[in-house]
């Protein structure tokens, strides 16, 4: 059976990309950039449930597609208009430069922004399910 990611500490597994992502126990907490090849930047997840708290890296380009947004052909590093954000690991602000490093923080809020819908799907799932009172008795 071929699957998405391994937890390397409690070997918890993820069939697929979307199974991964939709985990709200897993936390988007870093990104290294690798500015040469930026498909190969890692985003760091850590797997917060009890007995584990590993953190895991994953290539950028394993979730690369995602981003609806444009990619920009230039480099702006460390130019003025750069607010540096990819030399800090543990910095997933977006970026509002055009440069071809912004589609990369671009991904990490649609990475998010999925997440953050999962949750509130979930919730909102468990609340209709589970808090429903039945009153038709009670009168």
């Amino acid at each position: 059976m071929k699957i998405f990611k391994e937890c390397p500490m409690c070997s918890a597994v993820w069939k697929d990309r979307d199974e991964f992502i939709k985990d709200n126990s897993l936390v988007i907490n870093g990104y290294q950039t690798n500015f040469e090849y930026l498909e190969h930047g890692l985003f760091y997840f850590t797997h917060e449930v009890d007995g584990c708290f590993s953190t895991m890296a994953m290539k950028v380009n394993a979730f690369y597609d995602l981003s609806p947004h444009k990619k920009f052909t230039e480099r702006k590093t460390l130019t003025e208009e750069c607010p540096r954000h990819c030399l800090d690991k543990s910095n997933l602000e977006k970026c509002y430069a055009d440069c071809e490093c912004a589609y990369v923080r671009d991904l990490l809020g649609t990475l998010r922004q999925l997440k953050t819908e999962s949750h509130a799907s979930f919730k909102k799932v468990r609340n209709t399910k589970y808090n429903k009172v039945d009153l038709s008795n009670h009168y």
